[in-house]
């Protein structure tokens, strides 16, 4: 009988081997084999498809897990980046781990040591996650490892920067810490570039990032750019391999918020993808509330945005009835149109595509010029007058079911209380 342990460790060596000699590996799958057959190998690679047979993902996992808590246990044998057997070993062992249970937060703090000490390049992490993402995509402690070894990558205060500049702070080494520093930058840019390859065809139509502040001007806003548009797409796939997939949109919030700095570019680029995914994910509540977010940080005039928005959401609710997340974007876009003051008395249809240009006549008589406190006043009545009707129009359409009645009903009612005066 073949000793478990043993076995192990040669479906370790076979993952280890695939992935050294494909790196464009770009999912993987536990197959769904619960015995070994014929002493075959468990793992195989087909056109970049990296499949491992369940008993054999299974005894992969039972042997790694094992060897890397006895290391734990026995007092961790210092890292050396001298000792190259050490670190693949450490490197193999967290790897098999990931791969089976990606929330294995003590494995990834391993490989965060490493990448600290420069052992471990943040750009083979941000694949193995990458990678990992295919299969568990809404791992959350993989993606809070990737916001980590973004942040980490993106900035001179990081911890590898710090050691440099604590040993060479002394005057007389001014001339080495400029050498060192140089040493970064270039290793930076290229982890950043090998990063941005795999994403270059995204990076066609060019987006220019304004240079933010000091802590990001050793990368190049082509650069920056591809990052943005590769961790964009990660976040893209992972939302679209599992449905309501919160900590994907999180992170894509993370990547808007700290890579991009809200570029308007970005923005509407974002805006326009994201409009797709929540037309034919229409119960995505995540995806909506990306959208609000993206509405929110806008920084400019959203009128026309919100009235686009509105109007989206009165064709889905006639296409597909009976979805509620529809309803609660619906009435986001509502109150946040009321309190910008994103128009004016007679000036809201919740059905009409017409702009306020395509209503403008001409300048209105100083007779008829109201101040804005009754036109803010007036818009309420007209919002809650026109929403009222839509809503009754629904409830008479011959194709209405009725759990689309209650909901019609719960908007109606809430129309009634949080509609019915001036916030």
């Amino acid at each position: 009988m073949v000793d478990p342990d043993c076995l192990g460790l040669k479906i370790m060596s076979n993952v280890e081997i695939h992935l050294k000699s494909d790196p464009e590996i770009d999912e993987y799958d536990i197959l769904p084999v619960l015995m070994s057959e014929q002493n075959r190998n468990p793992v195989r690679l087909i056109e970049h498809k990296l499949g491992i047979e369940s008993w054999g993902a299974e005894l992969m996992f039972r042997t790694a897990a094992k060897d890397f808590d006895k290391w734990l246990k026995t007092g961790r044998k210092p890292f050396n980046s001298d000792n190259s057997s050490h670190k693949d070993w450490l490197l193999l062992q967290t790897t098999c781990i990931l791969i089976v249970v990606p929330d294995h937060s003590t494995a990834w703090n391993i490989r965060k040591e490493l990448i600290v000490k420069r052992i471990l390049k943040h750009s083979d992490d941000l694949r193995l996650t990458k990678l990992i993402l295919t299969k568990h995509p809404k791992s959350s402690e993989t993606f809070f490892h990737r916001r980590w070894l973004l942040s980490n990558l993106l900035s001179l205060e990081s911890p590898a920067f710090k050691t440099d500049a604590v040993l060479c702070s002394c005057p007389q080494d001014t001339s080495s810490y400029c050498q060192v520093a140089s040493e970064n930058a270039r290793e930076v840019t290229s982890e950043i570039e090998s990063v941005g390859k795999s994403s270059a065809a995204l990076a066609s139509n060019s987006i220019v990032f304004p240079r933010e502040s000091r802590r990001l001007d050793i990368v190049h806003s082509d650069q920056r750019h591809c990052l943005v548009l590769a961790e964009l797409s990660v976040c893209q796939q992972a939302a679209e391999r599992y449905r309501n997939n919160y900590n994907a949109w999180t992170h894509r919030i993370w990547v808007i918020q700290h890579l991009s700095c809200c570029c308007g570019q970005v923005m509407d680029q974002e805006l326009e993808t994201t409009k797709g995914f929540v037309c034919s994910h229409i119960s995505e509540h995540s995806g909506y509330q990306y959208r609000q977010f993206l509405i929110q940080s806008c920084g400019r005039d959203v009128s026309e945005l919100l009235h686009s928005e509105l109007l989206m959401t009165t064709d889905l609710i006639s296409t597909y009835p009976g979805h509620e997340a529809i309803w609660y974007h619906r009435r986001f876009v509502l109150e946040h149109m009321l309190r910008s003051g994103s128009f004016f008395a007679g000036e809201f249809s919740p059905t009409s595509a017409e702009t306020k240009e395509d209503r403008d006549t001409g300048p209105e008589p100083h007779a008829l010029k109201r101040t804005r406190l009754e036109s803010i006043a007036l818009g309420y009545s007209s919002v809650v007058s026109s929403e009222s009707d839509w809503c009754a129009s629904l409830l008479c359409s011959f194709s209405v079911d009725s759990w689309q009645q209650t909901l019609v009903n719960h908007h109606l009612r809430w129309i009634n209380h949080s509609l019915a005066k001036p916030y």
